[in-house]
Order: C-alpha cells, then structure tokens, then sequence
C-alpha cells in the first residue's frame, strides 16, 4: 500500500459555512472535554484550603497532612496507567466517560468521610479519575484536531487545568469563613457531572476507529473537520500507519524500548498503536514524582525550613527548562502520522511510511 503524500493534512481554517461548522464542532469537543482537565486541577488544587480545618476536624499530624494529600496522587499514578490502557481498548470518549462517573462518585465520597480511613481511600480512588483525565484528555484532543489547531486545543486543557485550581483557591477563600470544607470538596462534583452527560454527544477519534476497523466512523467524524477534498487522503494516511504497525508485529513493550519514544512525553509524539499504553507510562511517571513530593513536602518543611526547600525544587524545574531545550522536537503543523516518521528518522530508524 502506498503511502499518501504530504507533509501537513490542512494548513489553515476554512472558510464560509463548512469552516465555521467544523470550528463550532471541534471546540464544542474540546470544551467539554477540558472539564476533565478542569477536574484535574480542582482536585489536586482544593486541599490546600480544605486541609487546614480537617487537621483541627481529624486531628491530623504533619505525616497525616501529607498521606491525605498525597493519597489523590499515589492514585492519579495507577489512574494514569488504566486510563492509557482503557483508552486503547474501549475508546477515547468512553475511557472519559468512565473517569466522569468515578469523578462524581470520588468528589462526594470525599465530602462525606467519616474518617481519616475513609478519606484517603475516597481521595486515592478520586486520584484513579484524575491520573486517567490527565493521559485521557489531551490524547483525545490532539487525535480529533486539525494540525493547524492542535497545539491550541492541547494548550486549551492545560489553561483549563490551572482555571480549575484557580477556581478551587477562588472557593476555598470563600468557603473559609464557614470552616465548610466538606462543601469545598464535593462542589467537584458540578463539573463531573456537566463532563459525563456532554460526553454522550461527542464522537471518539478518528485515529481510534480506523485502528478498530470502524472507517466510516472515523470518516463521519473527519468530515465534520476536514475540507472534503482532504478526507480521503487523511483517511489513508491513517489507516496505513496503522497497517504498517500491524504488520510489523511489535507490541506494547517493543514500541517502548525505541530511543526516540523512551524520552518522548507528549500526546502527539507516541505511535497510534501505543500511544494510549505510552501516554499512561509517562504520566505514571509524573503522579509518582507528585506523589513523592507531596508526602515528604511537610516534612521537608519541618526539616530544613522553607527557603531551602523551594531552592530545592527551583533547581529541578531548571533542570527541566534544559531537558526541554535539548531534547523536545517541534510539533507544530505536523499531523501525527508525519510527525512519527520525522521522530523514526533523527532516531536513525526506518520511517513508518517507507
């Protein structure tokens, strides 16, 4: 098979009634699924002013402080690697729709415990929701939008990750006066279930039914974004990545040890046939570290004093600034598929589309 041509599948919006259907489509997709990335960032930033009028409610220690805490996280970890697996078995949108009913379940759990037991086992299974929004959301994004807007759209779930902690400081000020912290974890709720209803009317990816079989599917929802002309030769592009994939044999684990996808951390930057598998090993990654800081944060605290702390993990965040620098490629304009064979080819490997 042939591989289609082409370096980018569109190179900018449309124009006239088509383009601004396509526009209202796609960013009707990507606000309602950003609330997940808006839950991610509720979630983790809501403890802050809750956890204050617990320790007096609990009688929590600063070791009890940071299990609590870090509970969410330890979770988001596991989370993170069911989503990525459940995301290649069951569907983007229907993995989402899973984390949205654990959400709502999650958040009330939490504003009803009883007891420190309780709480933390409400918080880690409330962290199996947001580790799997944080893999699930922006895969879903990047594979259902045009080049030109991908990088928008994936940005778009980060602002609303950083709105949700914003709004979660917004009501833990406000809340405050009432010590009511319990209403501060549970309004978490509002948006899980605005998030699990608005997800039965959006389609899964198209990258998702083609490597399912499902090409009428996948071509109904490319049509509702891509100008007619470039349907079919997006639809091959697709479908003969994930031929070639097949045809290659190499599982979950194969795909892994490739240099290029060992330092690769973005949704765009993962083979179609991995990139669910790939996307929850990375954030797997980054819950753990989270949950490492969180727990030892209070402590560190008490040890050595704030300034040194912050100092500490000031250097690791320029540290990251350089690993950045050095080794992320530019994505910009590129559909996935192309994308893959460039990352293929600075790695020394055959290109998929050889």
């Amino acid at each position: 098979m042939a591989a289609p041509t082409g370096r980018m599948v569109s190179a900018g919006p449309r124009e006239g009634a088509q383009g601004r259907h396509a526009r209202r489509f796609i960013v009707g997709i990507a606000a309602i699924a950003a609330l997940g990335g808006a839950l991610f960032g509720y979630d983790t930033g809501v403890i802050s002013g809750a956890l204050p009028f617990m320790e007096g409610h609990f009688g929590l220690t600063s070791l009890g402080e940071g299990i609590i805490t870090s509970a969410l996280l330890i979770g988001a970890a596991f989370g993170s690697l069911i989503g990525g697996r459940m995301s290649d078995a069951l569907g983007r949108r229907n993995s989402l729709l899973w984390a949205g009913a654990v959400f709502i379940g999650g958040a009330l759990a939490v504003a009803l415990a009883p007891d420190v037991p309780f709480m933390t086992v409400a918080r880690f299974v409330l962290g199996l929701a947001v580790g799997s929004a944080s893999v699930i959301t922006p895969l879903y994004l990047s594979e259902v939008a045009p080049p030109h807007i991908r990088g928008r759209l994936v940005s778009f779930n980060s602002l609303m990750i950083v709105s949700g902690q914003l709004l979660a400081y917004l009501i833990n000020a406000f809340l405050a006066q009432w010590a009511a912290w319990r209403w501060m974890l549970g309004l978490a709720a509002l948006p899980a279930v605005a998030l699990f209803v608005g997800l039965f009317f959006v389609p899964d990816t198209p990258r998702w039914y083609i490597s399912k079989g499902r090409q009428d599917e996948a071509a109904r929802v490319l049509r509702r974004t891509l100008p007619a002309e470039e349907l079919p030769a997006e639809l091959a592009r697709i479908d003969h990545a994930r031929s070639l994939e097949a045809d290659a044999r190499r599982g979950g684990r194969q795909q892994l040890r490739t240099p290029w996808i060992r330092r690769l951390l973005l949704a765009e930057m993962f083979p179609l046939k991995v990139r669910g598998l790939a996307m929850g090993a990375a954030v797997f990654v980054m819950w753990l570290v989270n949950f490492g800081v969180a727990l030892v944060f209070p402590l560190l605290l008490d040890a050595v004093g704030a300034g040194t702390t912050f100092w500490f993990f000031g250097a690791m965040c320029v540290l990251s600034l350089v690993f950045c620098k050095r080794y992320a490629p530019e994505t910009k304009g590129l559909a996935l598929e192309d994308l893959e064979d460039e990352l293929r080819k600075a790695a020394g490997a055959a290109p998929a589309a050889a």
